[in-house]
Parts: C-alpha cells; structure tokens; sequence
C-alpha cells in the first residue's frame, strides 16, 4: 500500500514548501482567469496599477475560506426571493468582492476595499483601466488616502467608463470601520451608470437601517430580510452532527438534538455554532443533554455563562494564559498567529500539550483558532462583550491590556543580535507584527502611565531604533515612521498637559524632548532620506547618521559609531529644514511654473521664451522647449502627458487662465479681454472654438463698480464654470455653456452694523476648491475668505498688518491651501478651519507658488530659483496612517470626523492641525557656489567661488578658511583655478579682467594669507573668457577666450605668447602634458591638440580611434566638449561631449586611453591617435554626474539618485558589459541642486566635495578601500 502521508502535508502555513505551493497554484488559476484581460501588454498597466493603489491583490484567501466552510444547500431560499432573481446573474457576470472583518484592522478598513475594489475592476474591465491609468501618471497618490478621497478621485467620475455590467459583492458590512459612511458612497453612484450592481451583507443595525432610508432618495435600493434561516442551520447542525455520531443506531438522538437546537437558535448561527461545539466534545449523551440544559437561550445569557467558565479556571498559570491570549483576541492590530506568539510567550505556550483544545478551555470558547492558526474572537460582538465584563480574576480594560502589548512589542526590539538575526533573515516572527503595531498600540496606551515613559525611553535610548528602521525598510514599511512621529508627538504634548495638572510634578523634560526628538527626527529622515533607505536598507547605518543634522538624534547618538563609514565636515548642518530641493533657471528669471507627477516646469519672461524641466524626482534636467516668443502661461495636463504654453506673438491677449480638461479632451483659456477659447484635442486635428461674447459681458453695473481687466480667473475642475474676479466689480461665477450668471459674492455685513459701503469687495485672487464647490481668495482688502456660490456662505479671515498676500493656491486633496506675499512669506492654512498652521520665511520675493499633484510638496519661485519645500503639516495630513480610532470605529466618531472638514483623519491625538501651532521656518539665502577648483598635488587644499563674487580658500585637515576676495557690489566670479600646488590662485570677473594671488599655506601660520600678485585694470581683447589654467610650475597662467589664447607670465602680468581663435574651431578644454611641463593639450570632441607653452605653436594632434564595438567611428558635426572630468590616473581621461539628434541634444561620454602621452618622442608621438571608447551601456545609464577618475582607473560619479558610485573602467576586461558598479553613498537631494552637480570634485584620496547651499560639503568615505 502507498503512503501518501507526506505529499501535500506541510508543518503549518508558514512552512516554505506551502507558501511555494500556493505561490505556484494562484499563479497557475490567474493565468487562465485573467488570460484574456492581460492581453495587449495590459499586464503591464495592471502592476502599475496595482502597486500604486497599494493592494496585492484580489482578497482571494477570504474567498477561499468562506467556499470552504459554506454547507451544501445553505442559502438556497435566498437565491429564490424576487429580490434576487436580477442578481442570479452574477454566477456569470464579472464581479469584484469584499469581506470586511472586524478582527483585522486592514480588513475592517473603508480605504482598503475600495482600492481592492478598483484594481478588481481593472483587471476585469478595460475602459475603467485605461482610465485609472491615466489617474495614475498624474501623480497623485491614494495608497494611503482616506475612503472619501479615493471615492473622489477614483470611483466619482469615472465608473461611467465601466463598459460592461460589474456587481460588488460586499460582505459584512457591519464589521466595516463605518457602514454608514459605505451606504453614503455607494448612494453617489448615479442611475445613469447602469453598470454597477451592488450586494452587501450585513446584520440588521439600527445606524444601517436609518442610512439606507436616507440613501433611497439617490439609488435603488432593495433590502432583503433573512426572516426563515432555520433550514439552513438545521443543515449545519445535522452536518455537524453526523461527523460525531456516524453511526445509524444514534439516529433518534442525533434528530432529537438536531432540532433542539434549531428551534432554540432562534435563527442565530453564532449561538447554534457555538453550542454545537460543545456537544461534538461530549462523551455520553447525558453530558449532551446536560449542555443543552445548563446553556441559556440567546447570545447575551450564553455570553455570561462562558464569563462563568473563565472565572473558574484553576491554576495561576492557566489564568495568565487565559489573559494573554483574551487579550492578544481583543486588542491586537490584526489575528495574530499561534508562531508569533510563541516567540514572547515562550514559557506560557511552549509546555501546553494540546493548544487548540487548551485555548478553547480556559478562555471560556470567546477565543478560537481560525484556519490561518491565528488567535481571532468567534464574533465581534464578543469583543463588545469582553471590554465591558467585570467577572474576570483580571483585567482587559483597554489602556491597559495595550499598555502589556505596548511593552512586548517594544522588548522584543531590545535583542542586542536583533540585526544579525535580520542580516541572516532569521528575524522572529513577532517583529513583523510588532514594527508596524507598536505605536498603535501606543496611540491606545494611557498618557499618565509611568510605565510607557520608560519603556519608550528604553527602546529610544539604545541603539535599538535602527534595526527597527533596516526591517520597515526590508518590508517597503518606512512610511510607518510618519504615524508613528505623529503618536510620539502625541503622547509628548499630552503627557505634558497631565504633569501640568500635578501639584509636584516628577521632573520629566529629558525624556519628554527624547522622545520629540525623535518624533522629527521620523518625520524627516522618511522624507528625505527614505527613497536611498529602500535601495539600500543598511544606510540607516551607514550613511544617514553623518548626514542628518548635527542636533538631531540620529546624528548625536550614531554618527559617530563604528558602523557609520562616512563623516561630513565644511557645512553648518544644525538642524532639519523643510527643503526638498532647489533647482536654477540659471541667469533668467522664473516666473512661471506647473508641476505633473514626473516633471516641473520653468518659464522665464524674456522676449525669447524658454521652457525648462526637471526630474520631479530626483530633479536633474531634461530637454526643454524653446517657443521662441515671450511666455505667459504654462500648464500641465492631469495626467501630466500635456504641456500647455501660452505665448504672445501672434495675439495682444493676455491668459488670466489656462487649464486642460480631466479627459484631456479639451484645453481653455480665459484672457484678459474677458474672451474664453477652447482648443479640441479628442480629434485628429486640433480646432479653436471661440465662446459668445455674452459670456462675462456685464450687461448692469452697480453703482460705484466699474468692468475693467479681470484681476483673476480660475475654471472650476470639470472646467463648466468659471469664477472671475474685478478689484472694483463683484466676484462672479459664471456658467460656461449655455453662458448665465450661477451667482455673485456678496460680503456679509456683522450682526448689529450698519454701512453705507457697498455689499460687496473687490477680489485680486481666487481659485476654486478641487472639489467642494467653493472658491477661495484674497479680497482687495487683502485678507482671505471662501465662499461657496451654491448657498451663499461666506467666511473671512482678518490677515495681520504685515501680511497681505498677493497670491492664492489650494492643494489637489483640497484639505489645506496656501498664499505667498511680496515680502518673500509662504503661509499654509486649514481650509475648513481657516486657520494658519506653517508659514516660511525668507527675504526674497515670492513670484509664484503651486502644490505637487500628491499634496506633499509646496514649490515657489524666488527670482530665478525654484524651491521644493516637503514640511511636515503637508506629510502628516497625506498619511491617513495616523489613524487613532479605537478598535471597530462607531458611525458617530467617524461621521464626528467628517463634520469637522476635509482634515478629519488628524484628530486631536493623533497631532491635528487645527490643534498643534503654527510652525515657521526660515529659507537659507546664502549665495550659491558658482564654481569649484582643487589641486592636483595637495589633497588637502581646495577654493570656490560664489555667486556673490566671493573666493574661499579652505585647508580640509587644519580647517582653516580665508576669504580670498569679495566685491562690495557683488561681481560675478567667471573662472577661477588653483596652481597644481596651491600657492597661487586666479580669477577672472565678469569684465574680463584677470587676477592672479599667492597663497601662504605655512602650518605654522593660524590663518592662511593671501597677498595680491598682479590684477590687470585694462581692457584685453580676448572675446569671453572660457578658462584660466595655471602650468605645472606655477610660473604661466593660461586664459583662454572666444576670440583669443593668452600666456601670460604670472611674476608681471606680462603676455608670453598668445594666438587668435578661428571661430570654426571646436572649443577647447585645456590641460598640462602628463610628464613634458613645457606641453600645452586642447581636448576637444574630435581630438587633442598639442602646443607649447611657450609660444603657443602647434606640435601635433591626436585623433580619437574609437573602438570597433563602438556605434560610430567619427563624431557627428554638431557634436560639442561639455567637459573633461578630472582624472588622477596617468594615462585615462574621460570626456563627456554633446550633439543634436532629432530627440534633443544627446550625452555621451568617452573614455580616452592617453598612455601615448608617455612614450620618450622627441616632438610628437609616434602614432596619430589614440585610442578611445564609450563608456558600456550599462553604466552611462546610470550616470547623472561623472565626477572623476581615481588613480586605479575607477570611475567616479553620481547615478540617477544621487549615489556616488564607482566603476573600474581602466582594465580591458572591465570595459565590457558586466563591469558592476559600486555604490559609496548619497547626497542628500536638498543638498545639491542641479547647478551644483557640475561643481563635485573627487580628491585623489577619494574624499568628496559638493557645494551645499552656499557651503562646500567634505565627506570622508572609504572609497579607496571599497570596491
């Protein structure tokens, strides 16, 4: 006889052979049921889909568990009710589906069945797909956005696009977090989509029946009662039944039993479940008639019998278990599993010989082990039930029981080899709870309870944070640190209020700023540095203590340990900034700016436009746009594919407005002429439609009112509507077709006054909430109001003496809205609360402002610089992760929430906004470093200049700094170079005149002395200056212009030789000959050019002898040297040239084998070229920068997320495809705009140079022993 024991048995559902074999058969059943959907390349827009909405996927397990416990023949008399006949059809029809469940805080979650719901659709239907799709690129993020918000901008106005008939089937609705707030949405959905169907279960509830009576005045609704249930629960018990008594001669008493039950069920399953596990465990029938006697009818009788058991539990060791594990069921963050809690429960768990059975007993049956061997309740109403008994020999009142969770939690991160154990990928299974559980648990803790305080400062003093950090980051969990800062500020700001109230309060301020330093110090490190922590989770050890600010936490606690192998010296890196990053629109000023998910644009308002755009990301530049006329306007599409640019050369109107349509289907344009066009884009040739000139015609105006140039314009986000604003006429909001007048703003008088001024103000700014129908602006008085032009509510906001805002934003999520003024302020408020909750600070103007598509990041132009600024109010309010609902959410706190505004997931513990003070900030205004020079024999020294006109020179070992120049009235710095050992320094100004100073570097001087040398007062004539270079021996001094080249003899000033520049020529990026001093070398994009130092006279060329692998032997004509990166091996350079394609100017970098240079040849060598090759594919595509060339042949430059890499590229073998590239570590992106990334220099040592906001960063690394 085979033994099949062991084929398909597996130790338990975390054994790795399960999970492969499931992994295997749900690949297999989706294969053929999403074969015909995932044609034409949709798969790939179903993973983008999916991992942007956040799920992993159809609830498949839930719908496997619920098949698999369902009776045959259950449920039959519900299928045949009138009601039902309609929705039979669902046995063929596609449906998407979801069981709520109030044991599981994800499953209970409105968020997560409505972006599981969404990604069902996609798969089954392809026009909502095409759809979301489009939601997707326009940047905005749902993944952690509340249930209203998703509805918004998902479902609203997009499921006409569902093509095909679609049914929900939701399950459960009473265990969902607000049933009520379910019925509201699903009431939205219109009679016109046909298309939807929707069956949801539920238990009768009050607060369910009262929503669906107000839901019908919307939607159909038909409400079906399970008013005879008791066939199907004589079909369970008499399944039950007979797997216990098999046998024919038990018939009489199995039938006797059978409807026993079912009549005493009173159509309650829980009740007839619950008694059929506790007969099946009898051994006579006279203990199966006893149960049946002693068990009460109804739930709340038998609920208090099953307390009577646990209260007469024997043993002190069977009662702590009982706790343990009630406890675990009630107030866990999720089912946790039997394996989890036998790692904290070692000993209580480990001697029990049969658990499942043991579990059942002493918890009195309230407690079960689910099919998942979780410890789950058998009903939520037992929860209800448990958190109000008194009858127990212990305590589950809720603060404290997660008190106990708070604090096993916690331990369980204090374990010393917790990393290795993580390194190893042996972390125990308790972490994976305990990680993103903890603080929730927190969150539910009791403010005054001493004992939190220290275990907090336990777990936060220690060095345990940062294996905590390396697992969220392992597990894609860091934006978990967002709602954990938000609770530890929470618990700071209330523990503070509690020890007010004491008479002797303990003295507490230590701990209390430990943990609110670490609550920003969360915040920040997740926005600025979580993006290089997902790349490369060890960085929280290596690489981000060095980087954070020196009053941090994270810096003062490890920066300085053995694990960190970088240290930071040059900048003043005190303490955290809001600022994500900065780009230049170099000498232009930028005065327009539009932001998509992908790309930020700049305009300038010069006569010849110029459209410039970055990386959203990681902010480095990309081809841009060159209209060539003066630019008014720019716009992006919502999806962000469309960029719209309104120019001036062929009309006199100015835009007031310009906004593409949702669909994308239309672009229109409001103008000052008070005219609105509209150019069609759902056609293959796009057409101007021009609007009647009834619309915005004033045809009556008041008196003392008169119609001039509108102030502002904004199309309302349908763009059917659009509000105007005059400085002496009413704010209007007209309809756009047909045109008529919807309604006028008029300013509500106070109670108890009266004026003879007019009822109404004049408006400099407005623009229209996303989507609540209210617009808000600044009035002529300037202070700020939001009116809604339905009801005609108005509210305003007094602004203070020192602010007037000029300019007026709302985020895309609608929750806060943001103005700027001319005295360079940034304040972000409240909308539904209009109040001020950040404001930043800075003496350059504001020109502009705008949010980013996700809500997160607020930009603003200052002269020719755009600022990316992410403060914190931005970043708490878009993680609806700070959550701080208690258990199973009731109707009325959530509805309680919604009532409060658009902000009402950040209550009052869970560090609202309305509540915390308004936190202002001060914007760096130091002067960019221009431009950066080190030397080729002393490692030590390095100078740069800025855009003041100020040289620093600066010593890396002594520290020691000198200001070398600075110019009253800040002249520009053109060039400047360091002699190869440092003891002189030129510059060149914006004049054209050169300077040259020595430099005193003596050890036994304090301060490093400069003394002028010579500095020219003259005009020359060399056309602009391109480089100074000094030759080997510091004696001559090169300056090479557009129309001249010049030696000049740096003892005198005197000229040595020079030549005229043929303008044909390629220019020229020079450097001294390797081993003659007396050579000259011009690296160009097609060769080298040698001359002498001497007179200038031409010795020979080298051209460059691509390789045959290469994909061209010659440069093309357009192609330009953009730069020659600094090379300390002695025989490899590395050019990076340019040249027009018909996709935009194309880099490429070229890798130079200049060993020739070094054979013994009299005047010149003995072959005509040199040997040249492009670097291989793989790693140009990873170079943003290219810095340098290490002296073992190690390419060193930044890649695409601003880590500084290296690949070995001298060695033949290392050239080819499989060269890997090796990471150090990153610059942190607010550090380095996209000016300065040109400007990093690497010393021969491998220490790092970076400009930094007005500041040259030095970071020490292992570089040159790291490979």
């Amino acid at each position: 006889m085979a033994n099949h024991h062991d084929v398909v048995n597996f130790s338990s559902r975390n054994d790795p052979n399960y999970k492969s074999f499931r992994g295997a058969l749900r690949r297999i059943v989706n294969g053929f049921r999403f074969s015909k959907t995932l044609e034409n390349g949709t798969e790939k827009d179903l993973e983008m889909i999916q991992k942007w909405l956040g799920v992993t996927g159809p609830p498949e397990e839930d719908l496997v568990s619920h098949r698999s416990v369902r009776k045959a023949g259950t449920c039959e008399h519900l299928l045949q009710k009138p009601e039902f006949e309609e929705s039979l059809q669902l046995r063929q029809e596609r449906c998407a589906y979801w069981f709520f469940k109030d044991d599981d805080v994800q499953k209970r979650s409105l968020s997560n069945m409505l972006l599981s719901v969404a990604y069902q659709i996609a798969v089954e239907d392809g026009s909502f797909r095409r759809v979301l799709m489009d939601v997707v690129k326009s940047g905005m993020r749902v993944d952690k956005a509340d249930a209203w918000t998703i509805w918004r901008n998902i479902f609203a106005s997009r499921l006409s696009a569902i093509s095909t008939v679609l049914y929900w089937v939701i399950d459960g609705l009473d265990e969902s977090e607000s049933s009520r707030a379910f019925i509201d949405l699903i009431s939205n959905i219109s009679t016109s989509q046909s298309n939807i169907r929707v069956l949801f279960f539920s238990r009768p509830l009050s607060t369910i029946d009262r929503s669906i009576q107000i839901a019908r005045r919307r939607v159909n609704i038909a409400d079906v009662a399970l008013t005879d249930n008791l066939k199907d629960i004589r079909l369970v018990a008499a399944d039950e039944m007979e797997y216990f008594l098999p046998s024919h001669e038990f018939q009489d008493f199995k039938h006797e039993i059978i409807e026993e039950i079912t009549c005493r069920s009173q159509g309650n399953f829980l009740w007839a479940s619950l008694i059929l596990k506790k007969v099946v465990n009898c051994h006579r029938q006279d203990e199966v008639k006893q149960v049946l006697r002693v068990t009460p009818d109804g739930m709340d009788k038998l609920y208090d019998g099953m307390a009577e058991a646990i209260a007469k539990v024997v043993g002190e060791a069977n009662t702590t278990l009982c706790k343990i594990l009630l406890s675990w069921a009630i107030y866990s963050i999720r089912p946790i599993g039997i394996e989890e809690l036998m790692e904290p429960y070692a000993t209580e768990l480990h001697t029990v010989i049969d658990l499942k059975h043991t579990i059942s007993e002493i918890c009195g049956q309230f407690v079960a082990i689910n099919a998942n061997n979780q410890v789950v309740l058998i009903h939520q109403t037992a929860r209800q039930y448990l958190r109000a008994c008194t009858r127990f020999p212990f305590s589950l009142d809720a603060y404290e029981v997660n008190e106990d969770l708070l604090f096993q939690c916690l331990t369980s991160f204090c374990d010393m080899s917790l990393r290795t154990k993580i390194r190893l990928r042996k972390t125990p299974m308790f972490v994976t709870y305990a990680s993103v559980s903890w603080a929730l648990h927190l969150n539910r803790s009791s403010v005054k309870s001493d004992r939190v305080l220290k275990i907090l400062v336990q777990f936060l003093s220690g060095n345990f944070p940062l294996p905590w950090f390396q697992f969220l980051a392992i597990n894609g969990h860091l934006s978990h640190l967002v709602a954990v800062s938000s609770h530890l500020m929470s618990f700071v700001r209330q523990h503070r209020k509690v020890d007010a109230t004491k008479p002797r309060s303990p003295f507490r301020s230590p701990e209390l700023a430990l943990l609110e330093a670490w609550a920003l110090d969360l915040l920040k490190m997740t926005a600025k540095f979580g993006s290089h922590m997902s790349d490369d989770p060890d960085a929280i050890y290596k690489y981000i203590p060095a980087l954070s600010p020196e009053n941090s936490v994270l810096y003062q606690k490890y920066a300085s340990k053995s694990s960190s192998t970088i240290s930071i010296s040059g900048i003043k890196n005190t303490d955290w900034d809001d600022c994500l990053a900065r780009v230049s629109n170099g000498s232009d000023s930028a005065l327009y700016i539009a932001v998509s998910a992908e790309y930020l644009a700049l305009a300038n308002g010069q006569p010849n436009g110029r459209i410039r755009l970055w990386s959203n990301t990681i902010f480095q530049e990309h081809s841009g746009f060159n209209p060539g006329e003066p630019i008014c306007s720019v716009s992006f599409s919502d999806s962000g594919s469309l960029l719209a640019c309104y120019c001036l050369d062929n009309t006199y109107e100015r835009p007031k407005s310009l906004k593409f349509a949702q669909d994308e289907s239309f672009l229109i344009v409001a103008t000052d002429f008070r005219r609105v066009y509209q150019l069609n884009l759902d056609n293959g040739t796009p057409t101007w439609l021009t609007y009647g000139p009834s619309l915005l015609l004033e045809t009556s105006v008041p008196e003392g009112a008169f119609v001039n140039t509108p102030s502002s314009v904004d199309f309302n986000p349908d763009c059917t509507q659009l509000a105007i604003a005059y400085r002496n006429f009413p704010l209007a909001v007209w309809n756009i077709d047909p045109p008529e007048v919807i309604a006028r703003c008029r300013q509500k008088e106070t109670q108890g006054q009266t004026t003879n001024a007019a009822p109404w103000t004049g408006v400099n700014c407005v623009v229209w909430h996303p989507f609540g129908g209210q617009v808000i602006g600044i009035n002529r008085d300037g202070n700020i109001f939001k009116w809604d032009p339905m009801d005609d509510s108005y509210e305003e906001m007094k602004q203070e003496s020192d602010n007037t805002p000029s300019n007026i934003k709302c985020c895309p999520n609608g929750l806060v809205f943001a103005t700027s003024d001319v005295r360079g302020s940034v304040r972000i408020y409240d909308y539904s609360q209009m109040v001020q909750v950040y404001k930043l600070t800075s003496a350059l103007m504001v020109t502009n402002i705008t949010f980013s598509p996700d809500s997160r990041r607020l930009y603003d132009l200052r002269g020719s610089w755009c600022n990316v600024w992410e403060p914190n109010c931005l970043i708490r309010i878009n993680d609806t992760s700070i959550d701080s609902s208690e258990e199973s959410e009731s109707v009325a706190s959530y509805e309680q929430k919604r009532e409060i505004g658009w902000g009402w997931k950040l209550d009052d513990k869970s560090d609202s906004i309305i509540s915390s003070p308004t936190s202002e900030v001060y914007a760096d205004t130091k002067p960019p470093i221009t431009a950066v020079a080190n030397c080729a024999k002393n490692r030590n020294i390095f100078a740069h200049a800025a855009e003041d006109g100020t040289i620093e020179i600066c010593d890396i070992e002594s520290k020691r700094k000198l200001l070398i120049t600075e110019f009253t009235f800040g002249m520009d710095i053109v060039h400047f170079a360091l002699a190869q050992s440092g003891n002189y320094v030129a510059y060149c100004l914006l004049n054209g005149h050169v300077t040259v100073k020595s430099i005193n570097l003596s050890s036994e001087l304090e301060e490093i002395s400069t003394q002028t040398v010579f500095a020219e007062t003259r005009s020359i004539s060399r056309g602009q200056i391109r480089q100074i270079l000094f030759d080997s021996k510091s004696e001559r001094l090169l300056v090479c212009g557009t129309e001249r080249l010049q030696v000049l003899c740096v003892t005198d000033s005197s000229i040595a030789a020079e030549m005229e520049i043929d303008p044909v020529d390629l220019p020229a990026q020079w450097e001294n000959h390797p081993t003659d001093p007396n050579i000259l070398l011009g690296f160009t994009a097609g060769g080298i050019n040698a001359l002498s130092w001497d007179a200038l006279e031409f010795r020979y060329t080298l051209s460059y002898n691509l390789s045959i692998d290469s994909s061209d032997d010659h440069p093309a004509p357009s192609s330009k040297l953009e730069a020659l990166s600094q090379s300390y091996h002695p025989k490899m350079h590395l050019t990076t040239t340019s040249e027009n394609t018909a996709s935009g100017r194309r880099f490429r970098f070229l890798l130079l084998d200049t060993s020739v240079l070094y054979e013994d040849q009299t005047n010149s060598p003995s072959s005509d070229s040199i040997s040249a090759v492009h670097i291989p594919l793989p790693i140009a595509k990873c170079i943003e920068q290219p810095v340098g060339i290490l002296a073992d042949g190690r390419l060193v430059f930044l890649d695409k997320a601003l880590w500084v890499c290296t690949a070995q590229l001298w060695l033949p073998s290392a050239r080819e495809s499989g060269t890997t590239v090796t990471r150090h570590f990153f610059i942190p992106r607010d550090w380095l705009n996209s000016a300065g990334l040109a400007l990093c220099k690497v010393q021969a040592d491998g220490k790092f140079l970076y400009p930094s906001k007005g500041e040259m960063a030095v970071i020490r690394n292992s570089m040159r022993t790291d490979w």
